[in-house]
C-alpha cells in the first residue's frame, strides 16, 4: 500500500521548553518580524485568538501556535512541512535570545488507512504474548504500543494505536526529544537553536518516514 495514498491526516511540530513569556507571542509581533505573511496575520485576528500572561494560542491558518510559561510549540498540518515550523522556531528564539531554553522536540503524527477492518485488534495480536507474560490481563481489542529508545543525541518515543478516524485506521506518533545541555559543551552557554536543530532535522524526518512505511507494510 502506497504511503501517500494511505495518509488520512498528518501534522508535524516543533516544541521548545524553557522560561517563556506568553504575552510576547501576539500575531502583531510575528508580523512585525516578518515571521508570517500578511494573510496569516489576518487569519490570526479572529475570536479564537488568546494572548495572556499564562498562555497564548494563535491560529495562523496553516500554522497553530501555543505558548505557555514553560513551553512554546508550533504545528503545521503536514508531516512534509516540518522544516517550515523549525525555521520559524529558530528565528523566534534568535530574536528572543535571552530566553533560557532547556529542550526541544521534533514531532511527526499520521493517521493511516490500513487493510484491516479493526487496526486496534491487529495491534493487540502483536503484543498479546508480551501482555500475557507481564501484565497478566486479558488483551484488549484496542490496545496501543509505546516504544522509547535513546541514543547519544535524543530520546525517541513511538506511539502506535487505533486512530480516532476509524477502526480501519492507525495512529502513529513519533517524538524526538533533545536535551540542550547534552548537545553543547559544558563550558558553553550561548548557542543558536537553528544550529542544534539542523544537525538532526533531515535524519529524524527520513527515519520517521521509514518507520511509518515499515508499520504500514504490516498493516
Amino acid at each position: 500500500m502506497n504511503l501517500s495514498d494511505s495518509i488520512v491526516s498528518s501534522n508535524s511540530s516543533v516544541v521548545v521548553t524553557g522560561a517563556m513569556n506568553p504575552t510576547i507571542h501576539h500575531p502583531f509581533w510575528y508580523k512585525f518580524h516578518d515571521l508570517i505573511s500578511e494573510d496569516s496575520y489576518k487569519k490570526a485576528l479572529n475570536p479564537s485568538m488568546l494572548v495572556s500572561p499564562a498562555i497564548s494560542q494563535i491560529n495562523f491558518g496553516e500554522y497553530h501556535l501555543a505558548c505557555e510559561q514553560e513551553k512554546w510549540s508550533l504545528i503545521v498540518d503536514s508531516i512534509e512541512k516540518i522544516k517550515d515550523v523549525t525555521t520559524i522556531a529558530s528565528k523566534v528564539f534568535k530574536l528572543l535570545g535571552e530566553t533560557p531554553l532547556s529542550a526541544y522536540g521534533l514531532n511527526f503524527q499520521v493517521h493511516l488507512k490500513t487493510k484491516y477492518l479493526n487496526a486496534g485488534n491487529e495491534i493487540s495480536k502483536l503484543i498479546a504474548d508480551l501482555q500475557k507474560k507481564f501484565l497478566l490481563d486479558d488483551v484488549a481489542d484496542n490496545a496501543g504500543v509505546t516504544l522509547i529508545t535513546r541514543n547519544e543525541r535524543n530520546i525517541q518515543n513511538l506511539a502506535i494505536q487505533q486512530s480516532a478516524f476509524g477502526k480501519d485506521c492507525l495512529y502513529i506518533g513519533l517524538n524526538y526529544h533533545f536535551i540542550i545541555k547534552e548537545l553543547i559543551p559544558k563550558d558553553q552557554s550561548q548557542f543558536e537553536l537553528e544550529d542544534l536543530i539542523s544537525v538532526d532535522l533531515e535524519s529524524c524526518k527520513e527515519k520517521s518516514y521509514k518507520i511509518i512505511s515499515n508499520i504500514l507494510t504490516n498493516f
